[in-house]
């Protein structure tokens, strides 16, 4: 297997950061969609929300959870970059 390194620009990477580290009281998921190279955060009150995208371009990257915890943690846009990075499609060579 090789990996496809084709990454595209990251769009929506310092919006995506400031909605994660101004939302600490909500649970967070971060998307990337890997047509457009766009990340964006979906934000919610509980555990029991979530929303279901029907294009298998769109991938849930990381989830955070609300909590005592993540009032001390900033996330940076290297760390989504990485996390991005680590979900590189892998294809048979």
């Amino acid at each position: 297997m090789k990996a496809n390194n084709e990454i595209k620009k990251i769009n929506g990477i310092k919006k995506a950061c400031s909605e994660i580290n101004n939302n600490k009281n909500l649970n967070r998921s971060i998307m990337y969609n890997a047509r457009t190279g766009e990340v964006f955060v979906d934000c919610f009150a509980d555990e029991n929300s979530w929303n279901e995208y029907h294009d298998s371009d769109i991938v849930r990257i990381s989830k955070i959870r609300e909590g005592m915890w993540n009032n001390y943690v900033h996330t940076s846009m290297a760390q989504i970059k990485e996390l991005i990075n680590c979900h590189v499609t892998y294809e048979i060579a």
